[in-house]
């Protein structure tokens, strides 16, 4: 089995051992800023990051914390997918320009509107420069991320890839599954 973390109902595990978690009633918002205070680690552009990638930032950042098995390296592939791109934050942007006598877009909401924005804040944190591709899919089931992810593998264009599925799409539907794959 590939180290693995999933991030769902306010629950973080990391190869099936829960390593925080927060009440049900918890608003994402802020489970997601609790989360990142657990780790205790310094990084203060979490913060200005729309949800998407604060899911899939943490998600990650927990698998290579808490395997010692995960360690990202400048060549390291990424590659993720999810089912809604970044509607989320394309919706909040939406609301920012859709009055025509009231249009006052946000640079810091437009940024987010690219679901592979999330791979980035991964890449930035942690030097990664390897291959990269996010993929829009109707369910998390389909094969086109570890075909991708094998693919690269099997010819050596990469030695390791964080690869699975984030996707936001309110505060009670959201899910994290990121895999640790070598060769």
């Amino acid at each position: 089995m590939f180290p693995c973390c999933i991030i769902k109902n306010n629950q973080i595990s990391v190869n099936n051992r829960i390593v925080f978690q927060a009440s049900d009633h918890t608003d994402f918002g802020v489970f997601i800023k609790m989360a990142f205070k657990h780790l205790d680690i310094d990084y203060p552009k979490f913060y200005k990051m729309d949800r998407l990638c604060k899911l899939g930032f943490l998600a990650a950042e927990y698998l290579f914390y808490g395997d010692p098995e995960c360690h990202p390296e400048e060549s390291t592939a990424i590659i993720l997918a999810n089912s809604t791109g970044s509607h989320y934050s394309d919706m909040r942007h939406y609301e920012t320009i859709r009055d025509p006598e009231n249009i006052q877009p946000s640079p810091s909401v437009f940024v987010y509107t690219l679901p592979n924005i999330v791979i980035g804040e991964i890449a930035i944190r942690h030097g990664i420069k390897g291959e990269n591709a996010f993929f829009i899919c109707r369910d998390k089931e389909e094969s086109t991320v570890q075909d991708y992810a094998n693919t690269l593998l099997s010819n050596h264009i990469t030695r390791s890839c964080l690869t699975g599925w984030v996707d936001y799409y309110h505060d009670t539907d959201y899910l994290a599954e990121l895999f640790w794959i070598k060769a």
